[in-house]
């Protein structure tokens, strides 16, 4: 499991958010409410992503995101709400099911 370093937009711009490729194991990164997931799919087949729920909503439900990322598509996934995502540590917790055609990178919104 790979905790992703979060790239902020700032106002003069950041210039093509560099992704990691999806560990097999899953991957984290930390989340302040504001931040989104781009994924990216490299391959000629479709492929999801799972953001785990830490925490269930009043009905007593976990609300896992599963997100298809089309073959050779990208997707912004977020932001996140902390009470329902973030784990104990601030972190949210996801995995693709393909880590060897996936990359993601964690991209913060300034204050």
């Amino acid at each position: 499991m790979a905790k992703l370093t979060v790239q902020e937009i700032i106002k003069t711009g950041l210039t093509a958010p560099t992704g990691t490729a999806c560990s097999e194991e899953g991957d984290n990164f930390v989340n302040d409410g504001r931040t989104f997931l781009k994924v990216t799919n490299g391959d000629a087949s479709s492929h999801t992503v799972t953001i785990e729920a830490q925490r269930v909503c009043e009905l007593g439900v976990l609300h896992d995101i599963e997100v298809a990322v089309p073959d050779g598509a990208e997707k912004w996934i977020g932001p996140f709400p902390k009470s329902f995502y973030n784990d104990g540590n601030g972190l949210v917790q996801f995995s693709c099911d393909d880590e060897t055609s996936m990359t993601a990178v964690p991209v913060k919104l300034p204050e």
